[in-house]
């Protein structure tokens, strides 16, 4: 029975419609629309090949070189359009931003196609996957397999994917993704059972165009006129930047305005000033070198966000915007408000960045760039007067949060511990800074509640069916020296972790290294106690206040922490020099070295040259609430 292709001529005409609406609406620009345009490119040579093995192999005998190189290329060709799918996945939900950060990862993710390409290359010299029997027919080979395999290692990664980020897709997108798989596997079960009916080309043009209907609409995406992202790319985007704890700065840019200079200039030329403007954004952009990603939210109100330091791009833009714009014969003068913001150190998601564009609405223009920091340290101020309301009620309701920030192992390569850490979200006034609460509760006499609150939630958590599963060796808790210097405090904090049953020696507590210039009797005996009965401690913030050396030499402890947040730790050597033989002293007595703070990679390479034990910062992770902790830890607890 001959081979059935005119599904592969319907397929074909399928990716000619698709390429030429890519083509015709210019859906070719930013790194997915270019990869979404060379996967159909893929895909339709692939689809072509397909149909030139089909002409030959009818053409029955001899063309044995022809028949080699066209099945080969038809094969090589669907072996890359399934790794370059999930990677247009990964784009889609921002995943590759984790992936590429990891030399493993990314490895990892070419080895099945690199091998079968290799494979596939050679074919003609080993003939294994597929050859030409006397009559010079195409059959399948020994490790014909391999290309189902390589299939099913793909599209599996990508329907994984596709459920673990379903929440950052509406449910067109989801919906379509997940239809383009499961279209596929039946296509391919169908076609490995009746080789002749050549269905799997057609099916998967199908899919792409239920994908560029679906996934890729640029009407709902991008405007039209400025060919930037609106509002709903902006927002999906922060959100998939929380998911995948990447580290971003956010410029945010209002022409305050801008609806006064439209009426001035007309529709038409206000059209025209627009796109000089992004242009000159662009061109700014172009110069720093910076990764980014621009959008048109609302009118005259755009947005950046950039992977490096965006600090000199807000400038430029800025001085930009302060000069005189000349637009026939009129010198326009822009008011533009220019704030940037720091994800994830300033802003905990999307809810707190549309709290902070709603904040700006109301804040008065100066000519210089905004920070959110400031605009946040002026919130606090005017939350000051409410703020002990505030903890009596999160005390009442039991509404402090924990979050849970992974600590790295440097000696066993993964992630087995985390610093439990308190969080308090108010409806008036979002995250409030866990440092103005303690302080505050500490000034009410309230701090002992809050702790045994934080204490409660984390033990049951460690009594959780989760718990076990993680591989957590000990969670730390900050414990305030105020409380430490209470009589009875250990004891009362080791009855609550009796009540809930959970092993002393998986839980730590981190005490500021102020404690050891207080002469406190009580403060001995807790500590003791605390040892005594296999609970560690560790000096926190080791080196940024005052230290007894004297008396630390003869407390109880088994760590020490160092932070270098606050530190020109990259620019400075001296201080390079200070943290590396700080390092070697706290090991020469015989305990463990924690640095946290660590932000960048070259920062992450240098502590763990200088011999830290262990490593905490954003640079693995923000602070994680339960559920998205758990979820990090099964999921990326993994050899760098």
């Amino acid at each position: 029975m001959g081979k059935i292709i005119v599904f592969d001529y319907a397929g074909m005409m399928l990716y000619l419609v698709l390429i030429g609406i890519i083509v015709f609406k210019k859906l070719y620009k930013g790194n997915l629309n270019i990869n979404f345009f060379m996967l159909i490119i893929v895909a339709a040579a692939d689809n072509l090949f397909d149909i030139v093995c089909v002409k030959y192999d009818l053409a029955g005998p001899g063309n044995v070189g022809e028949k080699y190189f066209f099945h080969g290329a038809y094969l090589l060709f669907h072996c890359v359009a399934a790794p370059m799918y999930v990677y247009y996945i990964d784009l889609l939900t921002d995943r590759w931003t984790v992936i590429k950060k990891s030399i493993r990862k990314r490895v990892t993710f070419l080895i099945p196609v690199t091998l079968v390409s290799v494979f596939l290359v050679t074919n003609y010299f080993h003939k294994l996957v597929f050859y030409l029997n006397e009559n010079d027919e195409y059959t399948r080979g020994k490790l014909f397999f391999l290309l189902y395999v390589l299939t099913a290692i793909y599209e599996v990664s990508a329907f994984i994917n596709i459920m673990k980020y379903r929440e950052v897709l509406d449910r067109g997108r989801y919906v379509s993704l997940l239809s383009w798989i499961v279209m596929l596997c039946i296509a391919v079960v169908i076609q490995y059972i009746y080789p002749n009916i050549l269905v799997e080309m057609f099916t998967s043009a199908l899919g792409y165009m239920f994908i560029l209907m679906m996934v890729q609409r640029p009407e709902e995406i991008i405007d039209v006129e400025t060919g930037l992202g609106k509002q709903s790319l902006f927002y999906n985007d922060i959100r998939k930047i929380n998911i995948n704890n990447q580290k971003v700065d956010i410029i945010i840019v209002n022409i305050l305005n801008y609806k006064s200079i439209r009426n001035v200039t007309g529709l038409d030329s206000i059209k025209l000033i627009r796109k000089k403007i992004i242009e000159k954004i662009n061109k700014i952009l172009g110069e720093t070198h910076i990764k980014n990603r621009v959008y048109y939210v609302d009118t005259g109100e755009i947005r950046i966000i950039t992977d490096d330091d965006g600090e000199e791009v807000a400038e430029k833009i800025n001085s930009f915007f302060k000069e005189d714009f000349n637009w026939n014969d009129m010198s326009i003068n822009f008011i533009t408000l220019v704030c940037l913001a720091r994800m994830p150190q300033e802003l905990e998601d999307d809810v707190q960045l549309i709290n902070l564009e709603d904040r700006l609405d109301n804040t008065k223009y100066t000519g210089d760039v905004l920070y959110a920091r400031d605009i946040f340290k002026k919130d606090r101020y005017l939350m000051a007067k409410d703020l002990e309301k505030i903890i009596d009620e999160a005390i009442t309701k039991k509404e402090f949060e924990v979050f849970y920030q992974p600590i790295y192992s440097v000696k066993d390569k993964r992630f087995n511990g985390a610093e439990a850490l308190l969080r308090l979200k108010n409806e008036k006034y979002g995250f409030i800074s866990t440092d103005i609460v303690i302080e505050t509760a500490k000034d009410i006499g309230r701090i002992g509640e809050i702790g045994n609150i934080v204490l409660c939630k984390i033990c049951k958590f460690m009594k959780g069916k989760d718990f076990p599963k993680l591989g957590i060796e000990s969670i730390s808790v900050n414990l305030s020296v105020a409380e430490c210097m209470k009589s009875g405090a250990a004891a009362s904090i080791i009855k609550t972790i009796n009540k809930y049953g959970v092993d002393k020696s998986k839980i730590s507590f981190e005490i500021t290294e102020s404690v050891t210039g207080l002469k406190q009797k009580s403060i001995l005996k807790n500590l003791n106690e605390f040892n005594k009965e296999g609970i560690e401690v560790i000096i926190d913030n080791y080196g940024t206040g005052y230290t007894n050396i004297g008396q630390m030499s003869s407390m109880p402890y088994e760590g020490v922490k160092m932070d270098i947040r606050n530190i020109k730790f990259k620019s400075d050597e001296g201080t390079k020099i200070v943290i590396e033989n700080s390092i070697k002293m706290i090991k020469a007595m015989k305990k463990y070295a924690i640095v946290e703070g660590v932000e960048e990679n070259e920062e992450l390479k240098s502590v763990m040259d200088f011999g830290c034990d262990y490593v905490q910062g954003f640079c693995f992770s923000k602070p994680l609430k339960k559920k998205e902790f758990i979820k990090f830890m099964k999921e990326d607890n993994t050899v760098l």
